[in-house]
């Protein structure tokens, strides 16, 4: 929580070798900084630095080999100087600061220029400055690199044609150029690099075929090629189906209208396939079951019919299946109350990891933003079916995924009664059954769903009382509209007659009241009220007596403890939950 300018305070230290910062409140620019002779690491991200990125941050020392000036506020100033470190730079951070201008052979960045500065830094290994404002081309010295393992301009604004020749970075390992306005076909030349093994070019104006080139990258383990102009999904399938490692295959929003492909194989270690919002025809491709590792599968937003295959409850790993936004027929498949990774706590366990470092997002309809995850594991187990033209009713055995979070068979012509046994998923958050043609009444067991923190039965044709307890009493009205048939609380008072539980509202009494009647509400309610004040002025002298104005200074500077708080370590809210790793220090 340092704040203020310490930079100053550092100067006599010459034979400091690491300079550390980050993460602190620290200001002032770099004017500011000393002399440090033998300087290896110099990092102040996650600062509030502000102004002129000067050269005196490589006059530090010749012998600098990590420079991170991330998360930041420089914008403006000339990299001058920047070729002192040619000989000694590995890491070099600029990533999260207000960094504007072009990057050509020049390197132009903020407001100066220098020449071929990227020719000089022989030793760069990692060069990551995304989420800034950087524009124009790639700088063509960047070739020059050959030690390059990583290079990362995501989320800039920068332009062109990708036309790097990547056969001059044989040890590249990541590539992100994703979320910026590139134009031009996939880069060829990248099939030499025989290491990649991430690469992110999504949200580009990318045009053409995946080169059948990209077979020869045997290492790749996370390809996003989502929110281009490609072609040709059968082509490339075919191509990426040698890439034996991977395992994120993210091809969301291209090759719009064409026809969802039948005849793929490999595939063997794919855990995470998006294939959403490309208006594909046909119906889902029975290849995605030959998957055995497949946990993530989103292929929403399409023209898909038929109906879900059954084959679909021999995925042993799928715990996420989105097939909204479709136009899938028939039944809700059996097969698909036989998902074992969303039976036990012991089976639902990804192995999906973070080691890409690139975030995930799920984004439910084309108007909303995308909520991120920093781990495909972390995706809630959901089944998404919303907005399908499914028939028939819910199987009763949809009671045993008792790890599921999100249920959501909205906008379907699903029919029948609403199965009691959903009150067996305790670990549910979202239940959305709306817009169907459902009967019966609310399950009373559902309020047993004490995680449930989104629900809607409205526009069926359910009746009945709306269940109470649990979290029902915070649902809005809106979550029941559209059956005349509930009544409750929420909405119109239920009344009970000959003819069973219907809503009414309630007939306004005109019963005399009797003075004796009277008389015995008043000496009632002055009895209480005596009793009530008599047992507040007790606790009252109890308390001031056990205070001691001495201690009440250490009282108010000490932290109070969870058992003072909350008594024994347990809640009993969650007691039907035992797969919820919640502890009384998460909640707080």
């Amino acid at each position: 929580m340092l704040s203020g300018p310490v930079l100053g305070a550092l100067v006599r230290l010459k034979s400091i070798q690491s300079v550390n910062l980050s993460s602190n409140f620290c200001t002032g620019n770099f004017t500011d900084f000393g002399v440090f002779p033998s300087l290896i690491v110099f990092n102040i991200s996650n600062n509030l630095f502000t102004g002129e990125f000067s050269s005196k941050v490589c006059n530090l020392s010749r012998s600098i080999r990590v420079l991170d000036f991330s998360s930041n506020h420089f914008f403006f100033g000339a990299l001058e100087g920047l070729e002192t470190c040619s000989t000694s730079v590995q890491h070099f951070h600029a990533d999260f600061n207000s960094l504007s201008g072009q990057l050509p052979d020049s390197l132009y960045l903020f407001s100066g220029s220098f020449p071929n500065v990227f020719g000089n830094l022989t030793q760069l290994e990692q060069l990551v400055a995304n989420s800034n404002s950087f524009s124009g081309p790639l700088p063509s010295t960047l070739e020059l690199c050959t030690k390059l393992q990583v290079l990362d301009f995501q989320n800039n604004t920068l332009s062109g044609a990708i036309d790097l020749n990547f056969a001059g970075l044989p040890n590249l390992c990541t590539l992100d150029l994703a979320s910026n306005r590139f134009s031009s076909p996939l880069p060829e030349s990248l099939s030499s690099c025989r290491e990649l093994k991430i690469l992110s070019l999504a949200k580009n104006n990318l045009t053409g075929q995946i080169p059948a080139s990209y077979a020869n990258l045997t290492s790749l383990i996370f390809l996003s090629l989502s929110n281009n102009s490609l072609v040709n999904l059968s082509g490339g399938l075919s191509v990426l189906k040698h890439c034996r490692n991977l395992t994120t295959l993210i091809l969301t929003k291209n090759f719009h209208g064409e026809e969802s492909p039948k005849n793929v194989s490999g595939f063997e270690s794919l855990m995470l396939f998006a294939l959403g919002n490309c208006g594909l025809n046909g119906q889902i491709p029975n290849w995605l079951f030959n998957c055995p590792k497949l946990q993530v599968l989103d292929l929403s937003w399409n023209h898909l019919d038929g109906s879900i295959p059954s084959q679909i409850g021999q995925m042993e790993n799928l715990f996420y299946l989105d097939l909204s936004n479709n136009s899938l027929t028939g039944g809700i498949p059996k097969g698909l109350t036989e998902l074992k990774s969303l039976m036990s706590a012991n089976s639902y366990s990804s192995t999906l990891n973070t080691s890409t470092g690139i975030p995930l997002f799920v984004k439910r309809n084309q108007s909303a933003s995308g909520l991120q995850y920093n781990q495909a594991s972390s995706f809630p187990p959901s089944v998404l079916l919303s907005n399908n033209k499914l028939n028939g009713s819910i199987w009763p055995e949809i009671g045993r995924l008792k790890q599921l979070y999100v249920l959501d068979l909205s906008r379907n012509d699903i029919t029948g009664p609403i199965p009691n046994s959903i009150s067996n998923m305790t670990n549910l958050e979202t239940l959305d059954l709306s817009y169907n043609d459902l009967h019966g009444s609310i399950p009373s067991s559902f309020n047993q769903l004490t995680f449930l923190s989104k629900f809607s039965v409205a526009n069926n044709h359910l009746e009945g009382a709306i269940p109470t307890g649990g979290q029902f009493l915070s649902f809005p009205s809106s979550s029941f509209e559209g059956n005349p048939g509930l009544c409750g609380k929420i909405i119109s008072p239920c009344i009970n007659n000959n003819m069973g539980i219907r809503t009414s509202s309630p007939p306004i009494a005109h019963k005399k009241i009797g003075w004796s009647s009277i008389l015995g509400i008043t000496i009632s309610i002055g009895v209480g009220i005596a009793l009530i004040l008599t047992v507040l002025l007790l606790r009252i002298s109890r308390r001031d007596a056990g205070i001691r104005t001495e201690d009440l200074d250490e009282e108010i500077s000490r932290p109070p403890r969870l058992s003072d708080a909350f008594g024994p370590p347990k809640l009993v809210l969650f007691k039907n939950a035992d797969c919820k790793d919640l502890t009384i220090v998460d909640l707080l």
